[in-house]
């Protein structure tokens, strides 16, 4: 590969990189060992350059702290920031999202993993991330039927969950303006 092959592979794999942090913050709760790997300096400098500061969080209460915000912020529905497809486009869980989801990772040869996502629904936002990180490497046609109809559903809950600020309102923004490259690029 030369030249402009070079740079897509380049930015393909950097995009990949970059739907798995996200992957992971939304699904998996902070604890002390995941905060001292998002303060790596590579991890930390990738986070800073996209608008998100990893929390300072050290005492056992700080990172209490902000597991209460994972739990009020990302799992709870009635937080008004539900990140499952099916419940913001159908109202309810396990609607056809989350069908089409799990079918669109066998075709990709994947299984579903619940444990890999934390236990999330195979329609949630990290577990979506997921999928086209892993589809987007070898499955193109995949990936791209999921960018086509299993993203931008996400831009009102995560604009919503920006205006709360804190560390996951940074994620949310910085989430939410990938995504819209991400999909301005499709377009």
């Amino acid at each position: 590969m030369t030249g402009a092959a070079d740079d897509e592979a380049t930015e393909t794999e950097a995009n990949r990189a970059l739907a798995r942090l996200f992957a992971s913050l939304l699904l998996l709760e902070l604890d002390g060992d995941a905060l001292d790997e998002l303060r790596e300096p590579p991890v930390r400098a990738a986070l800073r350059s996209i608008g998100v500061d990893v929390p300072d969080a050290s005492t056992p209460e700080e990172i209490d702290q902000l597991a209460a915000e994972f739990h009020a912020r990302l799992l709870r529905p009635e937080s008004g920031v539900p990140l499952v497809q099916s419940l913001v486009t159908t109202g309810s869980y396990q609607g056809d999202p989350a069908e089409t989801c799990r079918r669109l990772g066998e075709v990709a040869a994947l299984e579903f993993d619940a444990g890999a996502a934390s236990g999330a629904q195979p329609d949630h936002l990290g577990s979506i991330l997921l999928l086209w990180a892993e589809t987007r490497g070898y499955a193109p046609e995949v990936a791209e039927r999921i960018e086509a109809e299993h993203l931008a559903w996400s831009l009102a809950p995560l604009a919503q969950l920006a205006k709360s600020g804190g560390f996951y309102g940074a994620v949310a923004a910085a989430l939410a303006r990938w995504l819209e490259t991400l999909l301005a690029v499709r377009g």
